[in-house]
């Protein structure tokens, strides 16, 4: 938000005016901050940049139960329209996605472009509709503006789709490909080149501080002790949705799956990260939710007699097994969820707010 009003106010996307250092990673992100910050004060353009986050979960449960809806095409109608519900509410429930969407972070949007460049690309394998793909591109553009490691899900997206493209007609189908990637490819090329021209470097300077002067070894060490802990949170999640992708053994599912796994690996390579709130695997478990919901219908689905015993029924199984999952991956964050305590660094927040020298001068 510092560099946003900066930004806003003529003094350039720098945290103090003539120093130019880039110490932000989310450059789409802080043009639109720079948007409120333009446009109100700087307590009112912070809570504006809040409710976007709102909007940005409804987004996000949106998409989320569209892709649902692709991958579960084989599924009966009504089986298909209850685990699609339940993954929109999947989405909506993971609480590290909505903590970092609502209290600013770019994790949010990111997590929306990613989503709308899944949802298309599966969009396109069905339809072959070539527009699709600049979707597709356009979603994956902006998802790297957002943060620079998105490349890696736009590269496991477009494996995805030139697999698919390479069975029926390949070399006239993967014409297709050429214009989408020569677009993101511009676009990649081209913010390096913003930030060489503007910064003089062409990396953030968060990539000097945690990528260079320790030996790799140690930093995946520190990775792997890091993410630990999110492997035993999510261990029922992340348990689910392999079993989801080796039960339906499908392209569509097994890229949802790569792009978990991708998001924990890359956690791992860059060493951790400030908060063990999930920052970066929180973008993919969407994908893992809806996984599970898949892992879920199809074992009680498989596993079920003709008849159970008592009331219970193969939709309301379901649903309590997806609230079990669900809840397993947040037991930790269950105060805050139930408000009996204050979310994450809400009172760092306020002493920042309020000290002078730390504010925005």
């Amino acid at each position: 938000m510092r560099y946003a009003w900066n930004f806003a106010h003529g003094d350039g996307l720098m945290w103090n005016p003539g120093e130019r250092i880039q110490g932000y990673t989310n450059l789409l992100m802080t043009v639109m901050m720079s948007a409120a910050a333009l446009l109100a004060d700087k307590s009112s353009a912070v809570l504006a940049v809040q409710a976007t986050g709102v909007l940005l979960m409804l987004a996000i449960a949106a998409v989320t139960a569209r892709i649902a809806d692709q991958v579960l095409r084989d599924a009966g109608e009504d089986r298909r329209q209850l685990l699609t519900v339940l993954s929109f509410f999947c989405a909506l429930a993971y609480y590290p996605l909505a903590y970092w969407t609502l209290m600013g972070m770019e994790t949010g949007l990111l997590t929306l472009l990613v989503l709308l460049a899944v949802w298309s690309a599966f969009d396109y394998v069905d339809s072959r509709r070539r527009a699709r793909l600049f979707v597709v591109a356009l979603s994956l553009d902006g998802a790297v503006l957002t943060r620079m490691d998105a490349v890696l899900f736009a590269g496991l997206i477009w494996i995805f789709v030139a697999y698919e493209l390479a069975v029926p007609a390949l070399r006239e189908r993967l014409k297709h490909l050429v214009g989408p990637l020569i677009l993101l490819a511009a676009v990649v090329g081209g913010l390096l080149a913003f930030q060489y021209w503007y910064y003089g470097a062409w990396l953030p300077n968060t990539y000097t501080l945690k990528l260079t002067g320790m030996p790799l070894a140690a930093r995946i060490e520190n990775g792997i002790g890091f993410v630990a802990p999110f492997l035993l949170e999510s261990s029922l999640v992340l348990a689910a949705g392999i079993a989801a992708t080796i039960l339906t053994c499908r392209s569509r599912t097994a890229l949802l799956m790569s792009m978990v796994l991708v998001a924990i690996g890359y956690e791992v390579y860059v060493g951790g990260d400030p908060w063990n709130y999930w920052r970066i695997m929180a973008p993919a478990m969407p994908l893992a939710l809806l996984l599970a919901v898949i892992a879920v219908s199809r074992g009680i689905t498989v596993g079920m007699r003709p008849r159970v015993p008592g009331t219970l029924t193969a939709p309301a199984l379901i649903v309590a097994a997806t609230v079990t999952i669900v809840l397993s991956a947040s037991v930790r964050f269950l105060p805050e969820i139930s408000l009996a305590r204050k979310p994450y660094l809400a009172e760092n927040n306020r002493r920042t707010s309020t000290s002078p020298c730390c504010s925005i001068r």
